[in-house]
């Protein structure tokens, strides 16, 4: 059976009288959430002054209205338009957080997920000072750039949908399927509201080179985009029951499962030269506190750099990676990553009783420091949370290849 849509107009936005009678059936209703996303990302390349002023205001290609009565809770005569959109393909009394599957058009039987953060100022804003300092820790640390990055920053529900759709974006065009797919992002009674494919958890298990190998695709594709993760940890990684099989860099990637990249709200990426990061106080504390950056002590060993992070400077390295500094970025986040996944018992497992992942394991660490850090990771098998905070305090003290990520990829050839 053919599906036929009726194209939507993206300069309609979310106000007026009969928007919602153009997004009638699931599959226009997509397809208009599709354009609006283009329609962002158009604006983060050609007229970033456009999308920090319309964002959020009644000509945003994003809804917000703080006066519904729905709340994405109960139906009303005076419901917002995504909350009378979102009436028609989910249960409100479902709840949030749970769940649902879509039930006609082009994607029947897909399962989708409405999530909720708490967004009492949204905005998008040109932040100068982050990137005249950008630039003074570039200068200090001889860091060669073609072009002076410009910096946007906003609140955390903004930047992340706008992170979302940008990896989305490059992962699209490269043929890769690493990051849940956002669908809309609106604002309801100054609560964020995000419609995403659900992600179903599979056990790890047996699968762990894969996971090793996709997390280094991820990596070595946003490295390209000074990609600076925020919080990399489990948490940040989902698994879904997708199998995947493409090639990387003359890769054959395979395995039962997909992982893709999550959490966002804390993340950074430049995009056609400007960077896009969430305003986050405590970096700015400690950017504001440190004039000069405390020096991050490194060493050459047969040729190879390394970089070594201290409870006096890590702190600081982290909002200088937030504000687009790419010093070492994409090497911390795969040591980060690394050390939560093997904070988790049955991955640990997987590796240690394996021969050739252990011999990688090892590769990543100097001899002298790998049996002190199996032993930090062991402490942790027994907590209930593993957050940054334990991955960085693990990380600290040790010397850390800064070519990691491309270093493994060769020893997975």
């Amino acid at each position: 059976m053919s599906v036929v849509c009726v194209k939507v107009d993206i300069s309609d936005s979310y106000h007026t009288i009969d928007c919602c009678d153009k997004t009638l059936g699931i599959d226009n209703l997509l397809y208009k959430y599709q354009t609006d996303r283009d329609l962002i990302i158009n604006m983060m390349i050609k007229d970033p002054n456009k999308l920090i002023k319309t964002i959020w205001s009644v000509n945003s290609p994003l809804a917000v209205d703080n006066n519904c009565l729905c709340k994405m809770s109960k139906r009303s005569y005076f419901m917002c338009a995504q909350c009378k959109n979102l009436s028609r393909i989910m249960d409100f009394r479902i709840g949030i957080n749970n769940p649902f599957r879509i039930e006609c058009g082009t994607f029947t039987g897909k399962q989708v997920t409405v999530s909720e953060t708490m967004v009492p100022s949204p905005f998008l804003e040109w932040d100068n000072q982050s990137s005249y300092r950008a630039k003074k820790y570039r200068q200090q640390y001889e860091i060669k750039t073609s072009q002076e990055l410009k910096c946007i920053t906003g609140d955390n529900f903004t930047i992340q949908t706008l992170i979302n759709w940008i990896i989305s974006d490059i992962f699209i065009k490269n043929n890769l399927n690493h990051v849940p797919n956002l669908y809309t992002s609106f604002i309801c009674n100054n609560i964020g509201y995000s419609l995403t494919d659900n992600p179903i958890i599979e056990k790890k298990s047996s699968i762990t080179k894969s996971i090793i190998l996709q997390l280094l695709v991820i990596l070595t594709e946003l490295a390209k985009y000074d990609f600076y993760h925020g919080d990399p940890s489990l948490k940040s990684l989902i698994f879904t029951k997708d199998p995947v099989s493409y090639k990387y860099e003359n890769l054959h990637i395979e395995g039962p499962i997909t992982v893709k990249i999550d959490n966002l709200s804390n993340s950074s990426i430049n995009f056609h030269n400007i960077r896009y990061f969430s305003n986050n106080n405590q970096n700015i504390m400690y950017i504001e506190r440190n004039t000069f950056v405390p020096e991050i002590n490194t060493m050459k060993l047969q040729n190879k750099s390394f970089y070594k992070l201290t409870s006096n400077n890590i702190d600081i390295y982290n909002a200088m990676r937030h504000i687009g500094v790419s010093l070492f970025s994409n090497s911390f986040n795969f040591y980060c990553f690394m050390i939560s996944l093997m904070c988790n018992k049955h991955f640990y497992n997987d590796i240690v009783n394996n021969t050739n992942l252990y011999g990688l394991w090892e590769k990543m660490w100097l001899p002298e420091n790998l049996d002190n850090v199996n032993d930090l990771i062991i402490e942790t098998h027994e907590m209930d949370i593993v957050d940054t905070n334990i991955i960085f305090d693990i990380i600290k003290g040790f010397w850390l290849r800064s070519d990691i990520v491309s270093y493994m990829w060769s020893l997975m050839k």
